[in-house]
């Protein structure tokens, strides 16, 4: 059956439509920050980056919302509706103006889905194509960083422009090495899944590569993020045994003793506490803006006016202003507790959705990663790893209903 009679389509202009959009998204992503577009609105901070543009224009794919499964299809209506319905009581407690900024950051959400429609709806068959290309977009990025690390490993000068101050770290066209490792874990475990379903050794290697890479950068929280996918990955492939634990944990250990240590710098330092305190801290003051919100929260990415409002701090241009170092609360105090069990029930819909296999086992060993990843860095939201997350999830559910058809 062709794809257009499939879809009551009588053209095959719309799924090349978005064949190209995201031929664009994947020549875009490793660029990073790097085509970045701020401004200031009503003395908040909003920030475009030419990725959330290219998500934006997958909008229309949301016409053919009704023909994703149904259990899939009420679990997403099911946090829409909520994240929609905490953007309508924000308006009881901001101006209008600062309503207006989180609201297009939902208007990016809702971008963030119909990548996922448009992948699982209009490519089908293609599935292992569009795994390469995002392993090839991850795997540039990766050669970029590794460039910025060996040619410009001083990045302390982009402390003016609102960035951390990091040095003799990989960071690459990302700039934050925590989100740097993070989309890195990733490209390893696409890199792997590749090697299981063609068995070409080259995806073994590029693994590897990425993992090398994910070390680099520093970042503790990846390093939770790589272990947590180590352990979930053996567990769904039936290989988890003590003496493959053993082995992975003292070489895990030992690169990170052989790990270079450049002088002058404290986030090479692995046991560096000042960050530890900066995110405990982060944490108190997301948890008490959801406490003066507890049931429908501030409102979608409200969290800057939030904070300046209740903690009167004047930190509208810092890059932390509208981010909490945790995406469960980040959740909860945008969203409340109505947000929150939507978004545990969308999880739970979607996860029922996929027909067990190796691309079910590919997003839940990538979810749990970003899962652990998520509770020291805002990764669940950061525009670059929901990408990958929306694009594996069109092609995990769209691989399940292929293979029934």
């Amino acid at each position: 059956m062709s794809m257009a009679k499939h879809l009551g389509i009588e053209s095959i202009a719309v799924k090349r439509y978005f064949e190209i959009l995201l031929l664009f998204l994947f020549a875009s992503f490793p660029f990073g920050q790097l085509f970045r577009m701020t401004f200031g609105v009503e003395g908040l901070r909003v920030t475009m980056h030419l990725l959330d543009l290219l998500v934006i224009l997958f909008i229309p794919a949301i016409l053919y919302f009704k023909k994703l499964p149904a259990n899939t299809r009420v679990g997403i209506m099911l946090f829409l509706g909520a994240v929609l319905l905490s953007n309508l009581y924000s308006m009881m407690l901001f101006q209008l103006s600062e309503v207006a900024v989180g609201s297009f950051y939902f208007i990016r959400l809702i971008g963030y889905f119909s990548v996922f429609v448009s992948v699982y709806l209009f490519m089908k068959g293609s599935n292992e194509i569009i795994l390469r290309m995002l392993f090839f977009a991850i795997m540039v990025s990766a050669v970029i960083a590794w460039i910025q690390y060996f040619a410009l490993s001083d990045l302390r000068w982009m402390q003016l422009y609102g960035w951390d101050d990091h040095r003799f770290r990989l960071a690459g066209t990302f700039v934050d090495p925590g989100f740097t490792g993070m989309i890195f874990v990733l490209g390893a475990v696409v890199s792997k899944y590749l090697h299981n379903l063609k068995g070409n050794k080259i995806y073994i290697i590029s693994s590897l590569f990425m993992i090398i890479t994910v070390m680099f950068t520093y970042s503790r929280a990846a390093y939770a993020a790589l272990i947590a996918a180590f352990l979930i990955y053996a567990i769904r492939n039936s290989e988890f045994n003590w003496k493959k634990m053993l082995y992975f944990f003292a070489a895990f250990i030992m690169v990170i003793l052989l790990l270079p240590r450049g002088v002058g710098s404290t986030g090479v330092q692995l046991e560096r506490f000042y960050s530890i305190e900066s995110r405990v801290e982060n944490y108190n003051e997301t948890f008490n803006i959801f406490k003066s919100s507890p049931v429908f929260g501030v409102g979608y990415n409200n969290l800057c006016p939030a904070k300046i409002r209740l903690f009167n701090e004047d930190f509208a241009l810092s890059h932390a202003c509208s981010g909490s170092d945790s995406s469960i609360l980040l959740i909860l105090s945008t969203t409340g507790v109505v947000g929150m069990l939507a978004f545990l029930e969308m999880i739970k819909r979607i996860l029922s959705s996929i027909k067990a296999g190796p691309y079910k086992d590919m997003f839940i060993v990538v979810s749990v990663s970003v899962l652990v990843h998520s509770q020291f860095n805002n990764s669940l939201f950061y525009p670059w790893i929901a990408i990958i997350m929306f694009i594996l999830l069109g092609i995990s559910l769209g691989r399940s209903i292929q293979n029934e058809d």
